[in-house]
């Protein structure tokens, strides 16, 4: 399940958005995921039944799009469900997000997800004014760009 798990996290998660300098510099926010190796950044217990799963406990028998769910959660985004670790700042349900209860049904990531992200990298890189643009934006903009000088 690890390479199903790992493909699916990384489809969901992977290319969808840049992080976007005040200066214009683009980066595309890429998730590699790998289960081996010596150092990780979290410790996941994976049992062979079912039953409960969250962010640091999961199944064999769950999906690979609820992995995904739970990852997000490892890069610091809420669940976007009634019941569930809503962000007490915002406060969202949102049945169309991957953070929703019921991720199976093709959730998105939206800008807000990879908040976390863009907070380590502003703080990596000493940069203000960091912003997450989507990556079909992006693509859109340098496309005007290009058709412009046409």
């Amino acid at each position: 399940v690890k390479d199903k798990w790992e493909g699916v996290i990384e489809q969901i998660w992977s290319n969808r958005f840049f992080l976007v300098t005040p200066s214009g510099e683009q980066y595309p926010v890429v998730i590699d995921v790998t289960f081996s190796g010596t150092r990780f950044h979290h410790d996941v217990i994976v049992s062979r039944s079912g039953g409960r799963t969250d962010e640091l406990n999961w199944n064999l028998m769950i999906s690979p799009a609820a992995v995904a769910h739970e990852f997000g959660h490892m890069i610091g985004a809420f669940d976007e469900y009634r019941g569930g670790a809503i962000s007490p700042d915002i406060g969202i349900t949102d049945r169309t997000s991957i953070m929703t209860g019921g991720p199976d049904m093709g959730g998105e990531t939206h800008a807000r997800h990879y908040e976390g992200i863009r907070r380590w990298f502003a703080e990596k890189t000493g940069l203000r004014g960091i912003s997450l643009i989507p990556i079909d934006q992006v693509k859109d903009a340098a496309g005007s760009k290009t058709d412009e000088r046409s």
